[in-house]
């Protein structure tokens, strides 16, 4: 029955792993892994210096192969991952996203206005769009609604609550016969496939008349060179799409949460996005997996390992610095339960050995400047126009969709102009 009860809780409800007494060091789910949460700061950094040799990032993430494939930086180790975020990476720097800056904020504002006028709206499907708007203009170069618009219903299927069970259930990873859940999966990734089939056909004609401008035609430019085929462009551009709008879709949802209830706009856009990621970051775990036949040198290296180690087979378990927990650590942060931006009024976020919304170390996330640069200018335009975020929740209660934690099953709001206190 508590084997039941985790496994449904761990599909949808984490919280109980996340905060409070009932959280457990590590768990099993049947259909996954035996999970090993680490969280205290020594042994995360021991992990992330670990990550790359004894302990490998793309092969804690096979769970994202039925839609990232095999050839995505978030799937790959070694060489090819280097290969794969130096690549992408080129065209997402600090400086890039600063000029893209105008486009930015040009989509959000039209956002914004489309919230306003439609009233209620579902918060977490306004997020996620706006995001994929602003991924497809600044990664891919298209800009066209429509064709914006089919993109993202594509990735909506084959993403959302009913995927949660899919990504931790194994034997749903591949087809097994034209009637199984594997088949329907990949009938969704199939479609999307299409999609970015004819992308990357329109980022070649695209190169034949003008240089590259962004990271399809980075990927494209360099294929050549490095002599990979166009699967690895193909997956690459999932996984920037894929793990882009559902991530930065999750942070702005949770910052519409906040906003509703921190009234107080003199706080620095850049702290309370920085306090927003540290309270209900997007992604509670960055699951590792021991390399063959390191298991010895991984208990060494992270001695939480070892309770687990002999009934978690061969391979050992899955190796999950735990972000909700290190972020919630009162040594770390005073006070970890009270929302407050003004702790990071005056300085940066810490380490990345405490503070990983991010990821780190090699694997942290190839899309942070983006992710930051949008969050930080929602917040400045929302407050900006004097507008006032309404939603139906009140509690804090996170739950799971897909890979991300977002604020709730159902999350509506409207956005309004805010009312004058003396009126």
């Amino acid at each position: 029955m508590r084997l039941a009860r985790d496994m449904l809780a761990w599909f949808f409800m984490p919280k109980r792993f996340l905060f409070g007494a009932e959280r457990t060091a590590n768990l099993r789910v049947p259909t996954f892994e035996t999970l090993c949460f680490i969280d205290e700061p020594d042994e995360v950094a021991s992990v992330h210096k670990a990550t790359g040799s004894v302990l490998l990032g793309g092969a804690g993430n096979a769970f994202l192969t039925p839609l990232l494939r095999d050839q995505s930086a978030f799937t790959l180790d070694g060489d090819r991952h280097k290969l794969a975020r130096r690549i992408a990476g080129k065209w997402l720097t600090a400086r890039a996203m600063q000029d893209s800056q105008p486009i930015i904020d040009a989509i959000i504002q039209q956002e914004l206005d489309n919230w306003q006028a439609a009233g209620r709206r579902d918060i977490g499907d306004w997020s996620r769009w706006l995001t994929m708007r602003i991924l497809c203009k600044i990664t891919l170069g298209i800009e066209d609604q429509a064709r914006v618009r089919r993109i993202y219903k594509r990735f909506e299927a084959a993403t959302g609550y009913t995927a949660n069970i899919v990504t931790y259930t194994k034997r749903f990873w591949a087809p097994r016969g034209i009637i199984s859940t594997g088949h329907f999966v990949e009938f969704l990734v199939k479609r999307i496939d299409r999609e970015l089939d004819q992308i990357i056909a329109d980022g070649r004609a695209h190169l034949q008349n003008a240089p590259a401008e962004n990271v399809l035609h980075g990927l494209i430019e360099a294929q050549q060179e490095h002599g990979y085929d166009n699967a690895f462009i193909r997956d690459n551009i999932a996984a920037i799409l894929a793990a882009g709008y559902d991530t930065t879709g999750s942070a702005l949802s949770w910052t519409m949460f906040w906003l509703a209830r921190y009234t107080d706009k003199t706080a620095d856009p850049e702290a309370f996005r920085s306090e927003v990621l540290r309270y209900c970051p997007p992604v509670e775990i960055l699951p590792r997996r021991i390399a063959e036949h390191a298991l010895e040198d991984a208990c060494e290296i992270a001695p939480s390992i070892v309770s687990v180690a002999s009934t978690s087979g061969d391979a050992g378990p899955l190796v999950c610095p735990c972000v909700h927990r290190v972020h919630h650590n009162p040594a770390l942060y005073p006070d970890p339960e009270r929302f407050e931006p003004n702790r990071f009024a005056n300085q940066k976020a810490g380490s990345p050995d405490t503070y990983m919304p991010f990821g780190a170390g090699g694997r942290m996330c190839l899309g942070i400047n983006l992710g930051k640069l949008v969050l930080d200018r929602t917040i400045a335009l929302i407050w900006e126009r004097n507008l006032q975020v309404q939603t139906n929740l009140r509690r804090f209660n996170p739950i799971r969709r897909n890979v991300s934690i977002w604020p709730g099953f159902v999350f509506r709001g409207r956005l309004q102009p805010a009312q004058n206190k003396e009126g």
